[in-house]
């Protein structure tokens, strides 16, 4: 009798469950902005500059970029600073497609 017992304890503990659901809403905002540059012109392509320099990994052009266009005010650099004892855990690595490319030969 217990062994039958034991063997039913497991085939409903086996048995698929209900799978639990939940509610939740949310809110799409989108905010328009532009980016100026010091004398207060429009940048245009600095999407694609900064994703260009992400991609090739270089540390000078994102240098001169951020020396270029970069305001980090007060409040903000504030913050980071509060960050710069948290431990990095990823390091991302981009590659361009040539050297994906080359890779696989």
């Amino acid at each position: 009798m217990r062994s039958l017992i034991s063997i039913m304890g497991l085939l409903l503990a086996v048995t698929p469950q209900e799978r639990p659901t939940f509610s939740t809403e949310s809110e799409l905002v989108v905010i328009h902005a532009t980016v100026e540059d010091r004398r207060g012109t429009p940048v245009a392509g600095l999407t694609r500059d900064i994703m260009t320099i992400q991609a090739e990994g270089d540390y000078a052009k994102a240098k001169a970029l951020g020396d270029r266009m970069g305001v980090v005010r007060p409040e903000v650099q504030k913050a980071l600073e509060k960050l710069s004892g948290i431990p990095v855990d990823i390091e991302p690595q981009f590659k361009t497609a040539d050297q994906l490319l080359s890779q696989g030969k």
